[in-house]
């Protein structure tokens, strides 16, 4: 009679502690906008992912910071070309996750490194190629997406 129940005591908390482990990424309650997320950005760039991936392709998560070189400023100011950027919370894309092309970047300060505005509950980035900025399948022009930014940050 012990055992039964031992087993089903130990059952109870395997599945437990596998439930929340698969539930450990919580979901945004809301995504800003990107006017919304323009308005709290400190920074927005074109960059480069210069950090490699260091864990297998079949593994989830990736680098818990990269470095990302500043091609482009679209607003806001920063001295140095190369910056550290928040990117993954374990097995979490909370941050910046940008492949090695260039991305525009939509970040805010938090301390002496960047990270994505919102805690990632934001637009994080666009890709850029060829001087057109993909915006969620819509294509614009580099400067046309430059003025859009600023118009958002001056309303």
């Amino acid at each position: 009679m012990l055992v039964p129940r031992t087993l089903a005591m130990l059952l109870a908390s395997t599945l437990l502690l596998h439930s929340q482990a698969a539930s450990a990424c919580q979901p945004c309650p809301k995504v800003l906008s990107l006017a919304e997320t323009v308005q709290k950005a400190d920074l927005v760039i074109v960059g480069k992912n210069l950090t490699k991936r260091t864990q297998p392709d079949t593994e989830p998560g990736g680098p818990d910071e990269i470095d990302v070189w500043i091609i482009r400023t679209l607003l806001g100011e920063e001295t140095k070309k190369t910056i550290r950027v928040n990117s993954w919370d374990g097995m979490c894309p909370y941050g910046i996750v940008a492949d090695g092309g260039h991305n525009v970047m939509l970040l805010k300060r938090q301390q002496d490194k960047y990270d994505a505005v919102e805690s990632g509950c934001s637009v994080k980035t666009y890709p850029v190629k060829n001087g057109i900025v993909d915006v969620e399948g819509t294509e614009m022009s580099l400067q046309n997406f430059t003025a859009l930014v600023e118009q958002y940050k001056s309303n």
